[in-house]
């Protein structure tokens, strides 16, 4: 066993109603004792999220009109939401995260 810390994971997002609570995803078949970081790999993402949309566009458990709101693939989610730091004065950049300008 080890701690869930160190195990692969990415932030989903928040709880609507509960902000406190931060939803994650576990990776558990990708942990191994030396792996350098928790994060998961560019390619790591793009195969488990494309996976996850493409069973969420597949089954019959949402209707059309939620399912046209979602991303086709995660490169298309990326831009949203650098479209979206654009628009609101955000800037990102990989060294340092997320910025906003004040003016």
């Amino acid at each position: 066993m080890v701690p869930y810390q160190i195990v692969p994971n990415t932030y989903l997002g928040k709880v609507l109603g509960f902000e406190e609570c931060g939803v994650h995803a576990f990776f558990p078949h990708l942990y191994y004792q030396h792996r350098p970081t928790n994060f998961l790999t560019n390619d790591q993402l793009i195969r488990s999220f494309d996976l996850l949309l493409k069973s969420i566009t597949n089954s019959d458990v949402y209707n059309s009109t939620y399912l046209q709101h979602l991303p086709l693939l995660v490169r298309h989610a990326k831009h949203a939401s650098y479209a979206k730091f654009r628009e609101t004065g955000l800037s990102f950049k990989e060294e340092i995260g997320r910025q906003q300008s004040l003016h």
